[in-house]
């Protein structure tokens, strides 16, 4: 998503939803957020996931924690009404990511889930505005585009601003006070085939496929490879993917933040 929430010209938001659903990509890496947070220890409070879409996250996170609130924030009004009308959810918000009409201290998790790597994004402002609404204790969880080196076509379309290297995520999070708790790359064990199709993109035919937007029996070996991943990630972390995961804490009063 973009800052004015739409994509390049020719992606139609509504069919990139719809498709959301049941791309073997979407169903995947959903499940590795879903790993990433399990087990950690949460403070009360709602669940907030910035640039949700068409909202199948909110359900799935919903469903997962049954218990809490959880509430989408998209900045397109395309984004809230398909969310609307598939999942029937009331709880949706149209938001800019760096001015959130929230109480201070009044959330208790914020997903942001390849949103804050976007065009005309200001990181900075967003993660002041993230720790100014999170509760001391309250968990963020980003996943952002990774490598540079990658950048390309596909980033064009979909609107990404910036491919991140893992280490400057990390210390941009400590520059703003967070406490990094987890960080993993992830869409892994299909990287080498993904990289070789964006590169081709860039030096060869930028008609080519790319092997995150396949159907077919494709699609089922991502969903299957990102599966496994999920699992491997409870526990675990990789060392390279086409995809990176910040895991980080705002601290408690008595905490000491980091000082890098």
């Amino acid at each position: 998503m973009s800052k004015n929430g739409e994509l390049a010209p020719g992606i139609r938001l509504p069919d990139l939803y719809a498709m959301d659903r049941t791309s073997g990509w979407s169903q995947g890496m959903r499940r590795i957020t879903l790993a990433l947070l399990a087990g950690m220890p949460f403070v009360q409070g709602p669940f907030l996931d910035l640039g949700c879409g068409g909202g199948v996250f909110v359900h799935e996170l919903a469903s997962a924690r049954p218990h809490s609130v959880v509430l989408g924030a998209d900045l397109s009004a395309t984004a809230l009404a398909y969310a609307q009308e598939h999942s029937g959810s009331e709880r949706l918000l149209q938001v800019d990511v760096g001015s959130l009409p929230l109480a201070a201290g009044s959330i208790g998790l914020i997903t942001a889930l390849d949103v804050l790597d976007q065009q005309n994004v200001d990181i900075a402002h967003s993660l002041s505005e993230a720790s100014r609404v999170l509760r001391p204790g309250g968990l963020l969880l980003l996943r952002v585009s990774a490598h540079p080196w990658l950048w390309g076509p596909h980033d064009i379309a979909f609107n990404t601003g910036r491919r991140w290297r893992a280490h400057e995520l990390v210390e941009t999070l400590i520059t703003h006070g967070f406490v990094v708790e987890r960080a993993t790359y992830a869409n892994s064990l299909l990287s080498p085939a993904i990289v070789l199709m964006r590169l081709l993109h860039r030096w060869a035919d930028p008609d080519l496929a790319d092997p995150e937007d396949m159907i077919g029996p494709f699609n089922q070996l991502l969903l299957r490879a990102l599966s496994a991943e999920a699992q491997w990630l409870v526990h675990h972390k990789f060392p390279f993917g086409i995809s990176f995961y910040a895991l980080a804490r705002k601290p408690k009063r008595t905490d000491r933040p980091d000082p890098r």
